[in-house]
């Protein structure tokens, strides 16, 4: 720089300082001006790419094996049935026949209910045969669990086993002091309980029964994952109810034939003690909970807001005493369902 100034001289240098200053002046500009643009473009992208990653999830799952209980909705029983000469035969099954049930309890997947309490569901009558009332006392009749209805209409695959594949089934109906239960027929306890009688196959002997009762509980399982448009799902939230923000907490009794009162406390807060075929409502706040009955055992349940959780008070049967055992909800609404509610 030193040399260029002594060759054009101080008259040269001075009329060339102000070009310099300007030629640096629009170099800065047009650098500010690239930067400028440069961190908007990176901006923009850095927005699009948040935008992407916050994008809903165009399907919501439902995975293999969920569980659910079914209810049926109308009574139904095979040939075997014809035993009862007072029965009523129009409701005989036949093969071909769908059998109409309905969800008790609702699926949610991440506090999306994506199958609701309510929902219809389906089964297919397969077979029906005249059974032996000493050997085969069941209803005589191969149901096939076909579907469940989701909030948004979509018919959802069951079957009646944790694992495997939706198959036909033997059903097995027991009347248990909470309720009626159905469930698949094991051929291999079936035959196991045949040549070995035990007392607990003598009681499952008397409380069999050979027809399929209205209001029936069955667990059914999802088959294969089920994939729901989750746009429609978020849709159809709207129209549920809001869910509660407490628990609701059931404590019954059954018809269980003892006429003392138990004592029950929660939180070590007491309730009135509760007679047979009756039962009371408590409303909790989410979280830990746990409830006693003297003399007896306690229960802790981790409970969670707008659910609702059922106890089952009754007696011991070979001790001095009583058990609370915690009971799913189809149990738990049969036994509100057979007493009344206790009042102060």
């Amino acid at each position: 720089m030193i040399l260029l100034m002594g060759r054009l001289g101080e008259g040269a240098w001075d009329r060339l300082l102000p070009w310099l200053r300007n030629m640096l002046g629009l170099s800065l500009i047009v650098s500010t001006v690239f930067w400028l643009s440069s961190s908007l473009a990176l901006g923009q992208q850095t927005g699009s790419n948040q935008e992407s990653t916050q994008t809903p999830p165009a399907k919501i799952t439902i995975e293999d094996g969920t569980e659910l209980q079914l209810r049926f909705l109308q009574g139904i029983w095979g040939p075997a049935r014809r035993r009862c000469l007072w029965c009523d035969r129009t409701g005989e099954a036949k093969p071909g026949e769908q059998v109409h049930l309905v969800a008790v309890t609702e699926v949610r997947i991440n506090e999306t209910v994506v199958i609701e309490k309510g929902a219809l569901a389906r089964a297919t009558v397969l077979r029906a045969w005249f059974t032996d009332a000493r050997h085969d006392p069941g209803p005589g009749l191969d149901l096939k669990l076909d579907w469940v209805k989701s909030v948004n209409g979509i018919e959802v695959p069951l079957r009646a086993s944790k694992q495997g594949k939706a198959k036909a089934f033997k059903i097995k109906v027991l009347s248990k002091t909470g309720g009626t239960f159905a469930s698949p027929d094991s051929f291999s306890k079936g035959l196991i309980g045949a040549m070995t009688l035990h007392l607990s196959d003598l009681n499952t002997m008397l409380h069999e029964r050979n027809w399929v009762p209205a209001g029936t509980l069955i667990t059914a399982f999802v088959q294969g994952a089920a994939g729901l448009d989750a746009a429609e799902v978020r849709e159809e939230q709207t129209r549920l109810p809001l869910r509660n923000r407490t628990v609701m907490l059931v404590v019954f009794r059954t018809n269980d034939h003892n006429h003392e009162s138990a004592s029950v406390s929660c939180d070590d807060k007491s309730i009135p003690a509760i007679p047979t075929r009756q039962y009371t409502i408590l409303e909790l706040q989410p979280g830990p909970h746990s409830c006693t009955v003297e003399p007896g055992n306690h229960v802790e349940l981790m409970t969670e807001s707008g659910e609702e959780y059922f106890l089952h008070l009754r007696p011991r049967m070979l001790s001095v005493g009583w058990e609370l055992d915690r009971v799913s909800q189809g149990e738990g609404e049969d036994g509100m369902a057979q007493g009344r509610v206790l009042t102060p």
